[in-house]
């Protein structure tokens, strides 16, 4: 069986939430709304699945990759003008043969689906099935690209009143499958509370049950005088200050960071944001400055980063710079009796060194204002761990060239790629040793990476940077 999802169905009233992420990536309880369903259409043993997608889907495609993180082949096409939706299904049935299922991108959908697929599936002669309340189609492909060949449809909405009018329907009435179609804000709040409280069994939390109706993701930190009411989801490497309220009802995406936030209850906050002191989040989206209002959809931009604020526009803390040189000359003197024979060494043997050059920190004005970065010769052994390999570098670092720990260094011959995208466009600081080597795995996405840089560069501090050398101290680069 294959499964064809559609762009959200009857979901005007969700256009507000366009300003913050493309439909398909619409967070719910930590992860896009779609996920939740490519993970339900998985679990049924369809292996593979299409996204018709008609928003942003360059940005679709880089979260969801090709499916394999769910066990099934995951493919896209790309809805781009008036009419493309038909074609695009054409093009999406074209060559399959058996039963496929058709669902809009804002429905999700209970654990029982797969028994309901099996049941459907085992009757004779390939049936045709939409249920009145649940807004989805189980039809045999090639019944259903006769039907395109000889009618038109503009939306899921006019797909489904048209297999209702022309097809035969068989009698399954699906009453021990649930679903939820979210098609407004209101429906949005609803659905994000059900899924919190397991009441949709067919979603997946990616987080851990520490208490009834309270998921933490993995290396958050919570100051002990915040006080969560359930239900609440707060997500992977979210930092939470101060003494105000999380919860009811409210969802922290990972890599934000609430600082002294009095409430957010019935909220939805977006990875990369930063709210700030006395900050109430009653009923609204926010992505950094952007709050979408979840009872009329207005739509606002805070002026003030104190109040809230994007992590991939925050500048690294004043301290970071000073409090790193100073340790990097630390370690060169600690280092020293390792480190300079086997420098000396190495200009016998040149192949026992690595030479490149890179970006830095450090900038050059220029007669039209410009500031363009600074570039210098970044030197490593080419043995030893970590901490020994990286040793030449540490120059580098009380130079000024590079901070102790943050993003990896540009290679010089990407310069002109690398600046143009708007992703690193941002000014992240580069450092000597980075992020991956303590926390053992690397970013699932570019985007992911930039939002852990950025959110590294605001809210380091000396332990954290410690913690990363003790970590390269004794991991060799084949474990990293």
């Amino acid at each position: 069986m294959k499964a064809l999802i559609f762009p959200f169905h009857q979901a005007l009233a969700l256009s507000p939430l366009r300003s913050l992420c493309p439909d398909f990536l619409l967070p719910l309880a930590g992860k896009p709304m779609v996920e939740h369903l490519v993970e339900s259409l998985a679990a049924s043993g369809i292996q593979v699945v299409t996204l018709l997608c008609d928003d942003r889907p360059e940005e679709v495609v880089r979260h969801f990759g090709n499916g394999e993180r769910w066990g099934c082949a995951l493919t896209m096409s790309a809805v781009r003008e008036q009419g493309g939706l038909q074609r695009m299904l054409r093009a999406a049935l074209h060559g399959i043969s058996g039963v496929v299922i058709c669902l809009p991108g804002n429905m999700i959908v209970s654990n029982e689906l797969p028994a309901f697929l099996k049941e459907v599936t085992a009757a004779e002669n390939a049936p045709s099935w939409v249920p009145p309340e649940h807004n989805f189609i189980v039809i045999d492909a090639a019944k259903l690209l006769s039907l395109l060949e000889e009618n038109r449809f503009e939306s899921f909405d006019e797909l489904i009143k048209l297999v209702r009018e022309k097809v035969s329907l068989s009698p399954h009435d699906g009453k021990n499958l649930q679903s939820q179609t979210v098609s407004d804000l209101t429906g949005f709040i609803s659905a994000q509370r059900d899924v919190l409280n397991g009441r949709l069994g067919g979603s997946r939390i990616a987080a851990s049950l520490r208490a009834d109706g309270v998921w933490i993701g993995d290396h958050v930190h919570i100051s002990p005088d915040v006080r969560l009411v359930a239900p609440l989801f707060i997500g992977s490497h979210c930092q939470i200050y101060g003494n105000g309220q999380i919860g009811p009802n409210a969802v922290i995406s990972p890599y934000c960071l609430v600082n002294n936030s009095d409430l957010i209850c019935d909220s939805l906050i977006m990875s990369g944001t930063a709210t700030g002191a006395h900050t109430e989040l009653n009923a609204m989206a926010v992505q950094g400055r952007t709050l979408v209002n979840l009872c009329n959809g207005a739509t606002v931009t805070s002026p003030d980063a104190f109040i809230l604020g994007d992590i991939g526009d925050g500048k690294e803390h004043s301290s970071g710079d000073l409090s790193g040189t100073l340790l990097a000359a630390i370690l060169m003197l600690l280092l020293l009796p390792l480190g300079l024979p086997l420098f000396f060494v190495s200009l016998l043997a040149p192949s026992l060194i690595r030479q490149e050059r890179c970006l830095g920190n450090r900038r050059m004005k220029t007669l039209v204002g410009e500031k363009p970065r600074m570039s210098f010769n970044l030197r490593q052994f080419n043995f030893g761990p970590l901490l020994l390999r990286r040793w030449p570098g540490l120059v580098a670092v009380v130079m000024g060239n590079l901070t102790l720990v943050g993003a990896a260094p540009i290679p010089a011959g990407e310069a002109e790629l690398r600046e143009q995208d708007s992703i690193f466009g941002l000014d992240t600081a580069r450092g000597l040793y980075h992020l991956w080597e303590v926390d053992g795995e690397l970013p699932g996405s570019v985007d992911e990476q930039h939002v852990r840089e950025n959110f590294h560069a605001v809210t380091r501090t000396l332990w954290s940077d410690l913690k990363i050398l003790l970590k390269a101290a004794i991991t060799f680069p084949s474990a990293v």
